[in-house]
């Protein structure tokens, strides 16, 4: 080498022969070594900007920020913008453990919020770590929501049903469906059959504590047969209303209302 050094990024003797790289020295902003072909050109000193960048981690699957999963186990999947890169791991808070894989599993899962953290560090001399974890944060979820429905018993109004619902603990997805058993009858006033008749579901999506009414119709025609059997005799409608939480976990309540003449 020189007095003031060489600056190398090629090997110093090119070709099939190679050298050996020692005394690895980080400096300021510049990483130095030595490069030896053990005697057949020399020993020359070898600069290289040194990395002060730290990776980025990008989570590419698993549950998402904020979501409720109603399964008991969760994975994770994740990268890093520098290849060969290693990966720490850390579950609810709990001790940092080594995930280079790019994946991690969790099974047996409590009720409850949960959190996930990954952080990433490039590959040697430099082993810059990640500032700040790449952050997942979930709830498990196995429990229906609490639903309370309600409503007249007796309506009017052979077009419409309503029905009130409430998702008391939580947020939800409310879906009523139902059918009305007309009656229909003979001259003489006695009944000649019974048809059942499909209303149309009704859907919301109330907040947590949120009543709603859920109104089920009838088509025209279904409504014209029972407007005209309600003259002599009440049709039952049986209505069914499922709520269903963010996890998927679902109950439903049952209702009988008794349509009757105006």
């Amino acid at each position: 080498g020189t007095a003031s050094g060489t600056e190398r990024l090629t090997d110093i003797n090119p070709g099939a022969g190679s050298s050996l790289v020692n005394e690895i020295t980080v400096a300021g902003d510049r990483l130095y070594f030595r490069g030896d072909d053990n005697g057949a050109t020399g020993v020359e000193l070898w600069s290289v900007l040194a990395d002060r960048t730290a990776p980025e981690t990008t989570i590419d699957s698993g549950p998402a920020d904020g979501e409720t999963i109603g399964t008991d186990s969760s994975t994770f999947t994740f990268s890093s913008n520098d290849p060969g890169s290693t990966f720490t791991c850390v579950f609810d808070g709990g001790p940092a453990e080594a995930c280079d894989s790019g994946t991690k599993t969790y099974t047996g899962l409590s009720e409850g919020p949960h959190s996930f953290q990954v952080t990433a560090t490039d590959a040697p001399p430099f082993s810059n770590v990640e500032a700040t974890p790449v952050t997942r944060n979930f709830s498990f979820d196995t429990s229906a929501p609490i639903l309370r429905v309600g409503g007249r018993k007796k309506q009017k109004s052979p077009k419409l049903i309503r029905i009130k619902a409430t998702c008391l603990d939580e947020a939800c997805d409310l879906k009523a469906t139902g059918t009305i058993k007309v009656k229909i009858l003979k001259p003489n006033g006695k009944v000649k059959k019974t048809r059942k008749l499909k209303l149309k579901a009704a859907k919301s999506s109330p907040g947590a504590g949120r009543t709603v009414k859920l109104g089920l119709k009838l088509n025209k025609r279904a409504t014209k047969l029972v407007r005209k059997v309600l003259t002599k005799k009440p049709s039952k409608a049986q209505i069914k209303v499922t709520a269903t939480d963010k996890a998927g976990n679902s109950v439903s309540r049952n209702r009988t209302v008794t349509v009757v003449k105006k």
